[in-house]
């Protein structure tokens, strides 16, 4: 919320003024002139969004009863969890069966990182753009 709000209150009110002048309305001012100036703003708060929606594993849970239709992020978190209550890693002892779990569970980690790995690169002019401009000036 602060990130946009900073981005909308950049745009000049000279602006939005000569907009009014020529006969825009408000709609229009914000869809043409307001939202185009603020991208930066908007691409942070969608990668924002779509990191947290993918992510997300506590809903499914809660309503998801068949594990065909479990989003890999729960699955995930089934795995981690059902790995750490049954103490893999724990000992001194080099176990196999132990070390292929680990590298399972590493594997996985890696393959559910990819897809947000794959839309950062576009967004990431934007991001670091939206960052900045959304902190606080000294």
């Amino acid at each position: 919320m602060i990130i946009l709000r900073n981005f909308f209150n950049q745009v000049p009110e000279s602006m939005v003024e000569s907009c009014k002048l020529d006969g825009a309305g408000e709609f229009t001012i914000l869809t043409r002139f307001i939202l185009p100036l603020s991208k930066a703003g908007l691409a942070t708060i969608g990668l924002f969004y779509v990191v947290e929606r993918w992510n997300d594993w506590y809903w499914p849970m809660m309503f998801l009863s068949t594990p065909d239709w479990f989003p890999l992020s729960l699955e995930l978190r089934n795995i981690l969890s059902n790995s750490q209550s049954t103490g893999i890693g724990g000992g001194g002892d080099i176990d196999p069966g132990v070390l292929f779990e680990e590298g399972k569970q590493s594997a996985m980690i890696v393959i559910s990182m990819i897809p947000i790995l794959m839309v950062y690169p576009f967004v990431q002019k934007y991001f670091v753009k939206g960052v900045m401009i959304g902190s606080v000036k000294d």
